[in-house]
């Protein structure tokens, strides 16, 4: 085995101190950077948001929103937003089966024949990501 020894100008055999520590830098960042950028891990975003059509007014009406993925899998975890037609803004966030039920009681204002409640669904995958489903209540 071969003994190396610093010299007074801080080389080992040779090579300068500040070559080492270059080499060390980029050994660091190279890690770094493949971390980051972690291909083998799957990329799941926001696809799509499915929302009924229209609802009647009155009390305790359910709607159902479903969240789907890329790949159409249902997905959880989905910040999802309710308001409009004289409801109280709810949020929920979708469970396991990528679902999130409201109980509502939407109504019509005086002088109009219909009202529209507003679903925002937001999740943050690879990027935040938002989209937005009207339902229209009918009398």
């Amino acid at each position: 085995m071969i003994k190396r020894k610093w010299d007074a100008k801080g080389a080992i055999e040779g090579l300068p101190l500040q070559l080492i520590i270059m080499i060390v830098i980029a050994g660091i960042a190279i890690t770094i950077l493949v971390a980051w950028m972690q291909p083998w891990k799957a990329k799941v975003d926001l696809n799509s948001i499915e929302a009924p059509a229209s609802v009647q007014a009155g009390s305790n009406r359910q709607i159902t929103i479903k969240a789907w993925d890329s790949k159409s899998n249902l997905l959880s975890g989905v910040s999802v937003t309710i308001e409009g037609a004289g409801i109280v803004t709810q949020a929920k966030t979708t469970d396991s089966t990528g679902t999130a039920t409201f109980t509502v009681s939407p109504s019509i204002p005086s002088g109009q024949s219909s009202a529209t409640i507003y679903v925002t669904a937001s999740y943050t995958g690879t990027i935040l990501i938002q989209k937005t489903a009207q339902v229209t209540v009918t009398p």
